[in-house]
């Protein structure tokens, strides 16, 4: 089969090839914006409707307590829903893994959302990870900000301007690389580990590097465009909404136009992630295969 087949057509079949497991991913990724939603309904907006209403009769106590309770709401709220999308997330890690192992041992169909243990086990070895290579990459970029931010002192308080700004210009280019670097390396560190299920996966460097290829980033430019192309309605929309709504100053039109935008959005969204790491998982079942062969040939 060809680029186009393998790393368009195919992903996007597979995408759709069990829809009651896509639709349980929907749901799962759609809980926090519901949890927003809710919150938006039962305090945010009967405060601003009260405050309309009310705030010019209210006395300064009232006032304070008003702003005491909508305080302590949200906190509480705030507190459960990021514990909540924490252990929603990690499930969504564990489905992940499951998808680029399954795609990796040479399935062709979405896989059923079971064994939820051990989806939240593996999820939550695929969360550590994820979060140490971030770190990882944020720490070299934190490097380069401070030599940036001397350099940018230099250029200001010193008499050596030229040198100053061509040090800016090379952190500049550098921050660029990593930014690339990180962007390759860190889908193939969870396809390896999603393969090999052990945590040093994320961290075999040298084995991940060999990986590499103009190929593989061909994939990772085609996989963003046409995820960008299915959600490319979504932008549309937004912006639609913004210029009519301020054009018209129509809340009702902007709220219609909201509430199909995120049904659009927890449609395809599950379906663009699903999209994706199947992509990652067929170039790395591919390319460690050739790996394994060079390797029993030397």
């Amino acid at each position: 089969m060809g680029f186009g087949d393998d790393y368009i057509i195919n992903p996007l079949k597979y995408a759709i090839s069990n829809i009651k497991a896509l639709l349980i991913f929907a749901i799962l990724e759609f809980i926090p914006l519901a949890m927003f939603l809710i919150m938006l309904v039962t305090i945010v907006t009967p405060f601003i409707s009260k405050s309309a209403v009310d705030m010019g009769q209210m006395s300064p106590e009232s006032f304070v307590m008003l702003m005491f309770s909508l305080g302590v709401g949200f906190v509480i709220f705030l507190f459960f829903g990021i514990i909540i999308d924490l252990i929603i997330s990690i499930f969504l890690n564990g489905y992940i893994m499951k998808i680029l192992s399954t795609t990796i041992q040479g399935e062709q169909k979405l896989p059923d959302w079971e064994n939820w243990k051990e989806l939240f086990s593996k999820g939550f070895v695929f969360f550590i990870g994820s979060v140490i290579l971030s770190i990882v990459f944020f720490l070299l970029n934190l490097g380069f900000e401070i030599i940036d931010y001397m350099g940018t002192f230099l250029l200001a308080y010193s008499d050596i301007g030229i040198f100053a700004l061509f040090v800016s210009l090379i952190v500049l280019f550098f921050k660029l690389i990593l930014s690339i670097i990180q962007a390759i390396y860190t889908p193939l560190a969870l396809s390896n580990y999603a393969h090999t299920e052990e945590f040093k996966a994320f961290f075999e460097v040298k084995k991940i590097v060999k990986m590499m290829s103009l190929k593989w980033l061909a994939i990772l430019i085609v996989a963003t465009i046409v995820a960008l192309i299915i959600e490319l309605p979504l932008y549309a929309l937004i912006v639609f909404a913004i210029v009519f709504g301020i054009i018209t100053e129509s809340l009702m039109l902007a709220t219609v136009l909201g509430v199909v935008g995120i049904l659009y959005a927890s449609i395809t969204l599950p379906l663009v992630s699903v999209y994706i790491y199947r992509c990652y998982g067929t170039y790395y079942k591919k390319i460690n295969e050739e790996l394994e062969y060079y390797d029993l040939e030397e």
